[in-house]
């Protein structure tokens, strides 16, 4: 499933035929969940996808969208600035409702991470305004 997310291969993430309790629970490379993964390889129809399964599903959006990996801390959003995809961003905050005021458990921000790479330096004018 990661080669799909990478490749952002939305057929080829459908042929897991994974169900909404594995949409939440697996974990992948650096113990990323599936929201974090898609924002960080901008994988937009998989996102998009994501969203129709969780369209009426508060509490499992709430649940990708706040998952913080174990190694920083960092969840979807902190990933999706990283590369500076302004749709993955939006996506985030308007249908997954990703809070940008949080900070990895180093006490980064978005416009932190987003300041750590080069494509992630388009993002900071989306938080900074």
């Amino acid at each position: 499933m990661q080669t799909a997310i990478e490749e952002g291969n939305l057929q080829k993430f459908l042929d897991y035929k994974l169900t909404k309790d594995d949409l939440l629970n697996i974990k992948l490379k650096h113990s990323l969940n599936v929201l974090q993964a898609v924002s960080y390889f901008g994988a937009e129809k998989i996102l998009k996808y994501l969203t129709k399964i969780f369209i009426d599903d508060e509490a499992g959006r709430n649940e990708l969208v706040s998952y913080a990996e174990p190694n920083g801390g960092n969840m979807a959003i902190h990933f999706a600035v990283l590369k500076g995809n302004k749709r993955i961003i939006d996506i985030l905050l308007d249908d997954f409702n990703a809070d940008h005021t949080v900070t990895t458990s180093n006490g980064l921000n978005v416009v932190h991470c987003a300041a750590q790479f080069e494509r992630g330096v388009l993002s900071i004018e989306l938080f900074t305004e």
